[in-house]
């Protein structure tokens, strides 16, 4: 008897082994500053921003021309490099998603389904044309001598390029958006890349919370998943539009974590909002974050995971202002328990 318990006690204690525990964090976001240079050039999307070499990095307008805005943390101007609006080389229609890496900025244009590459000081190096629709709501990112461009509705889900922008290797999207029916369940497309480990992680955005990691090949290692949804819907087609919730926004990777919120929600007081925070040694959910101002915010908002710093996680937050009719832009942030 005595032996058959203390196999049943060694079993239990390592069926606990390489699990982590949830932490459950309740926490007000700190405006940090607004964003009230120039024009909100990309109003319907959130892949205009992000951290770069301790700067704030958001794409602006000014009339007609598109400005890369670098500011400080405190949100002091800190310098532009501007591109033209147009379909000549060097210029663009509409700067659906950039990244910089090495000093250099890529610019993806979704209506001429071309990538801009200019330098950190805002010469041109090289247009690479697509021609080809690639998609919708794209994100790119770059690593090492490649560029992967997620996006969804096209033909593939990622796309991955060599330094010659050859296509190289893709995940095939499943159902096209010219395939999809009513009541199809739609999804989104969103890429972080790690660049220690070379690991690709890759999510749809929707229900059933689901963050997957692959190698450089597309071959899937695991999935990072959650069960903490609360009332959160699928994210569906209507027939002429989508409607639901979106509970992954961007990710971002620092060191042996990964950041990533909610993007979208409808009727957004009965659902919290939170950024959840995972371990990638452990490939866990290790803090789930809940900021109750968010929460209150109305359906309109649109929030993005743009770095961490300072012992802070810094988010983009997009909320339309129907007092003002207009977007406004704010950069707020919530402090990093990783780095409590």
């Amino acid at each position: 008897m005595r032996k058959t318990l203390f196999f049943i006690i060694i079993g239990i204690v390592l069926s606990c082994c390489g699990k982590i525990s949830v932490e459950k964090i309740t926490e007000n976001t700190k405006l940090e500053w607004q964003v009230t240079d120039y024009d909100w050039a990309m109003a319907a999307t959130l892949n205009s921003a992000s951290i770069y070499d301790d700067n704030i990095v958001v794409v602006l307008r000014d009339k007609n021309e598109y400005l890369i805005t670098f500011y400080s943390y405190e949100g002091k101007l800190v310098k532009t490099v501007p591109f033209t609006s147009g379909k000549g080389p060097g210029e663009v229609i509409y700067p659906y998603a950039f990244c910089i890496q090495d000093k250099i900025i890529y610019i993806y244009d979704n209506r001429l389904q071309k990538i801009l590459k200019i330098d950190i000081n805002g010469e041109y190096i090289e247009d690479y044309m697509l021609n080809k629709f690639m998609g919708l709501f794209p994100e790119i990112v770059v690593h090492d001598d490649s560029l992967f461009l997620s996006s969804v509705y096209g033909d593939n889900l990622i796309t991955r390029f060599d330094e010659s922008m050859n296509v190289i290797g893709t995940i095939p999207n499943d159902i096209p958006l010219k395939d999809m029916k009513k009541g199809d369940r739609a999804t989104n497309g969103t890429i972080a890349i790690d660049p220690k480990r070379n690991e690709i992680y890759y999510s749809n955005r929707v229900l059933p919370y689901k963050i997957t990691k692959l190698d450089m090949d597309f071959n899937i290692k695991c999935e990072l998943t959650s069960d903490l949804v609360y009332g959160y819907k699928n994210y569906s087609f209507t027939g002429r539009n989508f409607d639901g919730d979106m509970v992954v926004s961007n990710m971002i990777i620092k060191d042996n974590y990964l950041y990533t919120s909610v993007f979208m929600r409808k009727k957004s007081k009965d659902k919290p909002f939170f950024i959840n925070i995972f371990d990638l040694k452990k490939d866990k959910l290790k803090y789930h974050i809940i900021c109750p101002d968010l929460t209150e915010a109305a359906d309109d908002i649109l929030v993005r995971v743009m770095g961490v710093k300072n012992n802070k996680i810094y988010l983009l937050v997009i909320l339309y202002n129907y007092e003002k009719q207009q977007t406004e832009v704010f950069i707020r942030s919530v402090k990093n328990p990783v780095e409590y």
